[in-house]
């Protein structure tokens, strides 16, 4: 009947959306905590119109960054990250909800 059919198309396309977004969480969490926060780092420089050249390191880009209270903030998340990723120590969880919390007033 058609509603048979309607319930399997409805439930098709509900079970297409869970997939999708599985997906979604899996490259998410699959990609490591320091390019994620990197890229969003990245990404909320742009929106005050700072683009990071290929070529240039975090500490010059920063430095390029002509607003003071900006690059104050953009400086100390460096600090933390260069901190870790550099020495290649890990992440405690107390300096990853710090680099988000310096992200979150940039």
């Amino acid at each position: 009947s058609v509603k048979a059919i309607m319930y399997v198309i409805f439930y098709m396309v509900l079970l297409l959306l869970v997939l999708i977004i599985c997906i979604q969480i899996f490259r998410y969490f699959s990609t490591p905590f320091e390019k994620r926060i990197l890229k969003e780092f990245y990404k909320r420089m742009e929106k005050y119109g700072y683009v990071k050249a290929e070529n240039e390191g975090l500490t010059e880009f920063i430095e390029s960054i002509k607003d003071k209270n900006l690059k104050l903030k953009a400086k100390e998340f460096a600090s933390i990250f260069e901190n870790f990723y550099y020495k290649d120590r890990k992440f405690p969880k107390s300096t990853k909800e710090k680099l988000k919390h310096i992200l979150k007033r940039i």
